[in-house]
């Protein structure tokens, strides 16, 4: 049972910015629109099935002077089709339907942008991340040499401490862009309902960085 679920997770995570996109066509928004979509076309079509019946009333006071109060008057009227209204309004119902379904795919396309928009933005943000923990690297081993120096009074305290302090600051930004890319990731997997993102590998920031360089290169494919 354990390793089922398991499986049956490790073919809900997304690996890629495609993988994403392919997911939101079994995405419960997708499933939303469409329903909205049948929904008014289902009321178009009823709408322009048949003349809606008018019910009219009127008041006024009795005329004679032995009757008092007031006196009620109810019509109903239902206009007769044209004979050839109904060809009309069959051209309409295509009409409608066919814009409906293109309205459809302009906000599926735009949903498709949405998040195609906050992947590179978590893209954008696990790279600062990496770079800024790549900093914290070297200027560990750096400061490992000054210690070194130091003791055997080659540079001065005030040295060691200053590159004491640059070192606490860029732990400090790396805590923030940390927390930075958990909230754009957090952004990303609150628009999607079907597949799950634990992470952004280091090759999908290349992968970013790749159509970032092609869209400002004039869209050239990357290999």
């Amino acid at each position: 049972m354990l390793i089922v679920l398991f499986l049956l997770l490790q073919n809900s995570m997304a690996k890629n910015l495609s993988e994403i996109l392919e997911s939101l066509s079994t995405s419960k928004k997708k499933r939303v629109l469409t329903e909205k979509m049948n929904s008014n076309i289902a009321q178009n079509k009823l709408l322009f099935s048949y003349e809606a019946p008018y019910i009219g009333m009127s008041l006024s006071h009795a005329k004679e002077n032995f009757e008092s109060g007031i006196e009620y008057s109810l019509n109903f009227s239902q206009n007769i089709n044209h004979p050839f209204s109904f060809k009309n309004k069959k051209h309409v119902n295509t009409y409608f339907m066919k814009a409906s379904r293109q309205r459809l795919k302009h906000e599926f396309h735009i949903l498709g942008l949405q998040i195609t928009s906050l992947y590179h933005t978590a893209c954008i943000s696990k790279e600062v991340f990496v770079s800024s923990n790549s900093l914290v690297s070297d200027q560990e081993k750096q400061l490992s040499k000054l210690k070194k120096l130091y003791e055997v009074g080659e540079i001065s305290k005030k040295t060691l401490l200053f590159n004491q302090l640059d070192l606490a600051k860029l732990r400090q930004k790396i805590m923030l862009n940390r927390t930075e890319y958990k909230r754009d990731l957090s952004s990303l997997q609150g628009q999607l309902d079907s597949i799950m993102i634990n992470d952004i590998t280091k090759l999908e920031v290349l992968e970013c960085h790749d159509l970032r360089l092609n869209e400002k290169y004039g869209g050239l494919k990357s290999t």
